[in-house]
């Protein structure tokens, strides 16, 4: 497909999803610090996915799925759903430097969904993926020395593998549904469809301390940018981004996670740039470029 390897308004959407995606890091940490995660994603992604819906019925909106439509809608919502729950099962098991690392093996799965679809990627591409990789890393561990990421459990470390391919599982859907349904009606549905499936969790586990109580109006504020931007705006880009540039091209981008939660922290909290994160985030963005021009364009 001739000047696929261009940039367009897919690629503005992908990096307008990354930045809300790297900015919840620091945004969440000090709710999750007080609000149980399970009560917190449960009920962060029904406030977002109702509001949605309400958005699109005010526009006229009306549900018209068709029925060939569903299994995958139901796919993606329980992908959705199960991220968030083993999120917030493997969150205290370990560092989350390295689960961080371990989250950026979703764009290898996401290639090979798009291999087992037909649409393989060229070499040059899967050489971008080691790079970027390696970038992450160099990003997290923040030494070219030694190696600072600590060690994490067993338990933990398969959790987040098994986060990653949920997230590409997500993604691979999102490309379908978005061309299918439209982005926002798509979101809207998998959003709500997660948030009713951690209701449970969140009642079995969470509840019982769920902390909401003890929210001051800053972390209230933190609290509603969470679920309006962090689950709501990032979503309804990330799956525009899908739609226009497919799987592998898309989730490509999910390496500039780190890079992105790296720099707004180093401009909100003041966090220190070293050469060595320097030197990750080179990487990554030569990472991305080669995936960007080399996987197979969305069919």
């Amino acid at each position: 497909m001739p000047g696929h390897r261009g940039l367009n308004a897919g690629d503005g959407f992908a990096l307008v999803a990354i930045v809300i995606f790297g900015s919840t890091f620091p945004v969440s940490k000090p709710v999750l610090e007080v609000v149980d995660p399970f009560v917190f994603g449960s009920s962060r992604f029904l406030i977002s996915g109702l509001g949605i819906l309400a958005f699109l019925w005010l526009r006229g909106w009306r549900p018209r799925y068709r029925r060939q439509d569903l299994p995958m809608l139901a796919a993606a919502s329980v992908c959705f759903g199960t991220f968030h729950a083993l999120w917030g099962f493997g969150l205290p098991l370990i560092p989350a430097s390295t689960a961080a690392i371990l989250m950026a093996t979703s764009p290898v799965f996401g290639a090979l969904i798009d291999t087992a679809r037909g649409n393989r990627p060229r070499p040059l591409a899967w050489v971008g993926m080691a790079i970027a990789f390696a970038g992450v890393v160099c990003v997290i561990n923040n030494s070219f020395e030694h190696l600072e990421i600590p060690e994490g459990q067993l338990l933990g470390g398969g959790l987040w593998l098994a986060n990653a391919l949920c997230w590409a599982l997500y993604s691979g859907f999102g490309a379908p549904l978005s061309t299918r349904l439209g982005a926002v009606p798509a979101v809207a549905t998998t959003t709500l469809g997660g948030a009713l499936l951690l209701a449970p969790l969140a009642l079995v586990f969470g509840w019982q301390g769920h902390g909401i109580d003890r929210l001051d109006t800053g972390l209230w504020l933190q609290y509603a940018y969470m679920a309006v931007v962090g689950a709501g705006l990032s979503l309804l880009a990330w799956y525009g981004a899908l739609r226009r540039l497919g799987t592998t091209r898309g989730i490509a981008y999910m390496y500039l996670v780190p890079v992105a939660a790296t720099l707004l922290s180093w401009a909100f909290l003041g966090e220190a740039i070293t050469p060595a994160r320097l030197a990750g985030m080179a990487a990554v963005l030569l990472g991305v470029w080669l995936i960007r021009r080399n996987a197979a364009a969305p069919r």
